[in-house]
């Protein structure tokens, strides 16, 4: 560990073409995403503490300080990149069984396919996630579009 003012940093080693996992920032999209996103490609280090890595998917490029950072262990039946492409895909949207007011703003509970009911989460109505659900929720309920333009 590092100390860096009043906080410890772990000291990872991340070499170059190394792939790591990225903590998200902010909160998760939703309570059942996984904390860690990626994973991501190490294309240099930038200082003792921050790394410059690239989106498999999208070829991004950012530079993460290295708390936000975590090995990736390869999982031998999926290639890296297939497994970057495929985490947005692992929920979806089933149903929007309600909605709600919280904050002035619209929101609406979602059933993720495959989950039950207690798995159920709140999504903001401006979150892609609900596309088509929306549309033919918003068809039994007209009155939103007035509310909620």
């Amino acid at each position: 560990m590092e100390e860096k003012g009043e906080e410890e940093v772990e000291s990872f080693d991340f070499e170059k073409g190394s792939l790591v996992l990225l903590e998200r920032k902010g909160s998760r999209p939703h309570k059942l995403a996984p904390l860690y996103q990626g994973p991501v490609r190490v294309v240099e280090r930038r200082s003792p503490v921050v790394f410059r890595v690239e989106e498999l998917k999208t070829g991004t490029i950012e530079d993460v300080h290295v708390k936000r950072m975590r090995p990736y262990q390869n999982d031998e039946e999926h290639e890296p990149e297939e497994v970057a492409a495929k985490e947005e895909e692992f929920f979806q949207v089933e149903k929007i069984v309600d909605h709600d007011t919280r904050d002035g703003k619209l929101v609406l509970r979602i059933r993720w396919k495959g989950y039950q009911e207690e798995d159920d989460t709140w999504e903001d109505v401006n979150d892609h996630k609900a596309g088509v659900y929306l549309t033919e929720y918003l068809k039994k309920f007209p009155k939103l579009l007035e509310e909620f333009p």
